[in-house]
């Protein structure tokens, strides 16, 4: 695989509790469940404020880096347990404890993550960005269309939503157990 290949593989289901359970500042952890239950980019989720957060609605304001705009996303049930046991605030939800008023350092968490891949026992060929192409295969898996993952991600072409899913081949795997030579087939 390509550097580019592999830093675009999603991690499984194992995977991610081996990861999460590696975790040992629960700070840290927030961080990583609200990139694998949004989808969302790193610095996405960096420079989310709490009152990007509505919590009435359960909604989320992001702003997407690549496109721009400002997208409207759901809070599932696990991010929502998430932020219920966070002490909400203002300003910056994942704010640096080095500088006031400023979020985390995108190279810090980045590296921290490393970090936790090894203590993990995971390989290194993941990234932050691994979690959201782990967002999009699970859900993909799951039966859910791809337009309407598109839209969780904010993408504005289907062609980049394809780049995420993993999937394709095992999601019809019932299809393709359609046909068994070795049974009769019934008409």
């Amino acid at each position: 695989l390509t550097k580019t290949n592999s830093t675009r593989k999603a991690l499984t289901l194992d995977e991610v509790r081996k990861l999460l359970e590696a975790v040992d500042e629960p700070w840290y952890l927030n961080y990583l469940q609200f990139l694998l239950y949004t989808g969302c980019r790193r610095s996405e989720i960096l420079y989310l404020r709490w009152d990007d957060i509505d919590m009435q609605r359960w909604t989320v304001r992001i702003q997407a880096e690549k496109v721009s705009k400002i997208l409207e996303l759901p809070v599932n049930k696990g991010l929502q347990r998430v932020i219920q046991n966070m002490n909400t605030g203002s300003g910056y939800i994942f704010e640096s404890t080095e500088r006031s008023g400023k979020p985390w350092n995108r190279h810090w968490v980045t590296h921290k993550f490393k970090r936790m891949l090894k203590l993990a026992d995971l390989p290194d060929e993941y990234s932050l960005h691994s979690l959201r192409h782990t967002y999009a295969t699970h859900l993909r898996e799951k039966g859910v269309p791809r337009d309407i993952i598109q839209t969780l991600l904010g993408h504005s072409s289907p062609d980049t939503t394809t780049i995420y899913d993993h999937s394709d081949a095992l999601h019809f795997r019932q299809f393709a157990d359609m046909v068994d030579f070795e049974k009769a087939e019934e008409s």
